[in-house]
Formats: structure tokens, C-alpha cells, sequence
């Protein structure tokens, strides 16, 4: 039987559907079909009728009945993320009969993937030890998932303890299937491990699988009676981890650092957690300088994220331990707190060193795209000038570190560097000028060639390494010696442009094309005439001056329309009672009319 094979592939189904309870009825389905086709139906007729419980025998007669359990553990498994899935979005309005339903569900779910371990581990069963193994990592992790949500770290950790050990041990014996097997670890086992840890205090620096063999229980009511042993006959390393040839129980005591030295200054790493993140930190240098010199695979900057998280665990561990001892009173003239002073420098400058490292390795992988394209790509410069800028920050957050303000020396350093980057930073943006302004990008060019001029006599100190690839805050005055060479002659290349550009604008200006056509210069001599200029055609709308007489002279002739209209309407009504006559009598005469 194929436990884990069959539990992905439904679950990728969910995946498709995208809702946990369509999942959920797709499920109910499924089981009701295969009850029926199996005769586990249960009696309609009868009051609590229950389908009759699989044993192992049936599941060496078939092995399709351990299906039964695996449809329900899944239908319960859903219901509770369906549920979840509601109260992820307001975790504070969830009430508490919504938590323990889903607690109810996940239990459920863990029930009946128990059972199925405990069949697959009677002999009756015919199973083999893959077989056991892979539903004891199944039922282990819904077990813990249920210890998850009931806030119980400890029992948490000893249930993905027992499916992380199952699932690498899985990985190494079945090989055709190892990728399915660390898709389940990498989705939910492993993050739930380090979420534990986490909340029971337990350093981030300290690897999960050793926190798996710690927290396997061996023996108790966690206990798997007999799994052990199985998982060591898929892989034998299991349960070790040889650091010299000898068998540990921790790393703590194996990596942890001791002292500290910065900048002339030690200081004793007494606090255990910073010894082993610093441990830590320092192993996976170690393991990226490596991963340099070898030629299996180029290195990329994702290679990066793990020292730079080692890192960030040192500046957590130090910063942790000074604002503990500021608390407790402890008084900043105190050895003890200018000793974590001292520490906390030191992590965060490697911290911002490898970081700027990180940013120089992808500023070198864009440099190699633009060398292979002709033309200018605004978009890859833009990128370069925001890594320069971040490197630039953080130089300046090496300034602000404790301690350093007072060493003149390397202040002089950090800003000899800063120039340095701003000089880089100068001459990526110089390009992008090139097409409309070569001055522009003259200029640029002239101020990288200061920002070097005055930052090369600083820089004394050789790299720590000539050989090595990667390159951070460590920069050689072969380095820099070598840029200005650069920058040195792209300014005299553009001087030669710009001069070339004033010449060709200043005979463009003298051509003869240039000059005035020759009736607009009749008041000159000119004793070459170009008769291909004499009149601007075709002629071009332009005032021309008049003397003020002429407006005058043309006033006294302007009749206005209005004025005529208004004559006219005066005049009618005169011709019209003239042309009315007049009516006559003694009497209207006598009375004027």
C-alpha cells in the first residue's frame, strides 16, 4: 500500500479545486462509493448502525481497505482546514467552540490515520517496513497538528520529530519517490518544527534535524514501539550525526566560539546562545567560500540568504542579551555589557559586509548582461544604481555602529569605501546620458574620477584574500587603482566627443546653408554671392512696415454699415407721410388738420 503516494494525490486534487470543502465532498463520495463496493455499508435500518472496523487481515486481503481509513482521516483533515481557513483572517473574533471544533476535527483525522499504523504494524497485515514507516510520518503529522493547535510545544515537536525522521529516512531508502517525500517536509513538518522550537525558546541557529533526533521519543507514551528500528533499516544514519567520528547528542558544544576579535580588540563570548550562533554562522561561511572554489555549479545570490540569516540570528542573540542586562541594571561602564557592545559590532559588521557582498555579486552578474548587448538598457542600469544605492546605505549603517564613531582610522576607511561605491555608483548612471546630453555623462564620469581620487590614498589594507570570488566590504587598491584607470579614460574619451560635437555644431553653423538669403542683406557687401540663396522659398509670412499716413488717408474712407441702416430707417417714414395726402374740409382746416 501506497500511503503517502495516495495522500498526495488527493490532496493535489484539493489543490485544484481550491476549496477544502469541496475536498471534504469529494471525499464523502469516494468513501461511500468504496464502502459500497467493499460491503461496509451500514444497516439503514438499525438505530447507530456502524460499518463493521477494518482489521489486518482484511488488509491483507485487500489492500484497497486501508483506503476506508485514509478517506476518513482526509474528510476530518479538510473539515478542519475548512474551518481553519474561516478563522485565519480574524484570529481574535474566532470563538472558542470554532477552536474546538477544529481541535475535534484534526483529532478525528489522527484517529483514523493511528489506526492504520497500528494495523500496518501487526504482522497479520503483511505490510512491509516502508509501509509502517509511511503511516506512522502520516498519522505522526496530524497528531502533531493537533498538539499544534492546542499550544502544546513539546508534544509538537515530538510528533514532526517522528515524521521528519520517517520522511529523510523514506527520502533515502525509496529513491524513485524522495522528491514526493521532502515536498511533504518542506509544506508543513519542518515549519511546524521551527515554529515549536521557537516558542519553547530554543535557538533558531540550532539545525531541525537535530532538533528531530533530540525530540524523538525513544521512550514514554510517545514512544513507537518498534519504528526505530524499521527506520534504521531504511537508513542507518538516521538516528547520527558524526562530527569527528564521534557521535554527538548537540552541536552547541561543537561550533560554539569562545572570543571575539574586532579591530584589535577581544572580547569573551559568554553567553551561550551568541557562541552558537556565531558557531553556526561562521560554519556556513565557510561552507559558501567553499562552494566558490569548487566547479560543479556556479554560485547564485539566493546562496546568500542562509549566512545572512546566521548572521541576523547573531545580531538577535547580542541585541537579546543587552537589552537583558540593561534591564537587570547593569551599568554601561560595566565590562560585562562593553564586552556584548564589542560582540554586537562585530555581528552586525559581518552581517552589512556580507550583505553588501551579496548586492557586489549581483551588481557583477548584471555588469556581465549589459557586456553582451551593444546598446544602452535603461532598465539593467536602473537595477545597478539601486544596488550602489543600498550598498552606500549600508556603508553609512557601519558608521552608526557602536564603537566606531571613535576610531578615526576607520572612519577614514568607511569613507574611503563610501567614495569608492559612489564612484561605481557615478559611473553606472554616466551611460544613460550618453544619447542626449554627453556633457551630462562627462560630468558623471569627472565626479567618479574625484570621488577615486580622494579615496585611493585611504585605502591601504589588501583584500583578506586575492584569490577569492566574492567579494564584500574587503576592497584592494589594486581594485581601486584598476577603476580609475577606467573611469580616467572614459573622461578623456567624452572630452575628445564633446569637442568633436562644438567643432561639427560650429561648421554646421558657418555652412553656407546657414547664412541669411541675400535679398535680406542687400545693404551689405558681399563679395561671394550664392546664388542658390538669393530669396527664401517657399516665402515665409512676415511683417512688413507701414508708414502711420496711410492709415490716416484710408480712415476718411471707411463708411460702417451700421450708419447707413440707421439713414435709411430715418428716411422712410419721412417719404411716406408726404407721400399720404391730406384730407381736407372747413372743418379741418379750420382745426389744423
Amino acid at each position: 500500500m501506497d500511503t503517502i503516494n495516495f495522500i498526495s494525490s488527493l490532496r493535489q486534487q484539493a489543490l485544484l479545486l481550491s476549496d477544502y470543502n469541496a475536498y471534504r465532498q469529494m471525499c464523502s463520495r469516494r468513501l461511500a462509493k468504496l464502502r459500497k463496493r467493499l460491503g461496509r455499508v451500514s444497516d439503514p435500518t438499525r438505530k447507530d448502525s456502524r460499518p463493521a472496523p477494518v482489521t489486518a487481515e482484511d488488509l491483507a486481503k485487500d489492500p484497497t481497505y486501508a483506503h476506508l481509513l485514509l478517506y476518513s482521516s482526509e474528510r476530518a483533515w479538510a473539515h478542519a482546514m475548512h474551518m481553519k481557513s474561516f478563522s485565519s483572517d480574524s484570529a481574535e473574533s474566532t470563538s472558542r467552540a470554532m477552536r474546538d471544533h477544529i481541535r475535534s476535527r484534526l483529532a478525528k483525522a489522527a484517529s483514523h490515520a493511528a489506526s492504520l499504523r497500528d494495523l500496518y504494524s501487526d504482522p497479520a497485515s503483511t505490510a512491509t517496513d516502508t509501509d509502517v514507516v509511511e503511516a506512522a510520518a502520516y498519522a505522526a503529522s496530524l497528531e502533531g497538528a493537533v498538539a499544534f493547535e492546542k499550544t502544546h510545544w513539546e508534544d509538537t515537536l515530538q510528533k514532526f520529530a517522528i515524521s521528519k525522521i520517517s520522511y529523510d529516512a523514506l527520502a533515502v531508502g525509496v529513491e524513485k519517490k524522495g522528491e514526493l517525500y521532502k515536498e511533504f517536509l518542506t509544506s508543513n513538518v519542518e515549519p511546524s518544527i521551527r515554529y515549536a522550537a521557537y516558542q519553547m525558546g530554543i535557538p533558531r541557529t540550532t539545525d531541525i534535524a537535530q532538533l528531530a533526533r533530540q525530540f524523538f521519543p525513544k521512550e514514554g507514551r510517545h514512544a513507537q514501539t518498534g519504528l526505530a528500528t524499521r527506520i534504521e533499516k531504511l537508513n542507518v544514519k538516521s538516528f547520527r550525526a558524526d562530527v569527528g567520528g564521534e557521535e554527538m547528542e548537540g552541536v552547541e558544544q561543537t561550533i560554539a566560539i569562545n572570543t571575539v576579535a574586532w579591530r584589535g580588540r577581544k572580547a569573551a563570548v559568554e553567553d551561550d546562545n551568541i557562541a552558537v550562533a556565531l558557531g553556526t554562522a561562521q560554519k556556513v561561511e565557510e561552507d559558501l567560500r567553499k562552494l566558490t572554489t569548487t566547479m560543479d555549479r556556479k554560485i547564485s545570490a539566493e546562496d546568500f540568504d542562509g549566512l545572512l540569516l546566521s548572521w541576523q540570528d547573531c545580531v538577535d542573540e547580542t541585541k537579546k542579551a543587552i537589552d537583558k542586562a540593561v534591564t537587570e541594571g547593569v551599568s554601561t561602564a560595566d565590562p560585562k555589557l562593553q564586552k556584548l557592545h564589542l560582540i554586537y559590532t562585530y555581528v552586525n559588521y559581518n552581517l552589512i559586509s556580507w550583505r553588501i557582498g551579496r548586492n557586489r555579486f549581483m551588481v557583477e552578474d548584471i555588469e556581465a548582461k549589459l557586456k553582451q548587448v551593444t546598446s544602452v538598457e535603461l532598465g539593467k542600469l536602473k537595477e545597478l544604481v539601486v544596488l550602489y544605492n543600498a550598498i552606500l546605505q549600508s556603508v553609512d549603517q557601519v558608521t552608526e555602529l557602536p564603537g566606531v564613531a571613535a576610531d578615526e582610522e576607520f572612519c577614514k576607511e568607511l569613507e574611503a569605501k563610501r567614495g569608492f561605491f559612489a564612484a561605481l555608483r557615478c559611473a553606472a548612471i554616466a551611460p544613460s546620458h550618453i544619447e542626449h546630453n554627453s556633457r551630462n555623462t562627462l560630468a558623471l564620469y569627472y565626479r567618479a574620477l574625484t570621488y577615486l581620487s580622494s579615496s585611493i590614498p585611504s585605502l591601504r589594507s589588501p583584500a583578506k584574500d586575492s584569490t577569492e570570488t566574492i567579494r564584500n566590504l574587503n576592497i584592494s587598491l589594486q581594485e581601486a587603482t584598476s577603476l580609475k584607470q577606467e573611469v580616467e579614460a572614459q573622461v578623456t574619451r567624452h572630452r575628445g566627443l564633446i569637442q568633436l560635437q562644438d567643432y561639427v555644431a560650429k561648421a554646421a553653423k558657418n555652412a553656407p546653408s546657414a547664412h541669411a538669403p541675400l535679398i535680406d542683406t542687400l545693404e551689405a557687401y558681399n563679395g561671394k554671392v550664392d546664388f542658390s540663396n538669393l530669396v527664401p522659398l517657399p516665402p515665409k509670412v512676415e511683417p512688413v512696415p507701414v508708414k502711420p499716413i496711410f492709415f490716416d488717408i484710408a480712415w476718411n474712407f471707411v463708411e460702417y454699415p451700421q450708419q447707413q441702416r440707421k439713414e435709411v430707417t430715418v428716411q422712410e417714414p419721412a417719404k411716406a407721410q408726404e407721400a399720404t395726402p391730406k384730407k381736407g374740409g372747413f372743418l379741418g382746416g379750420l382745426f389744423g388738420r
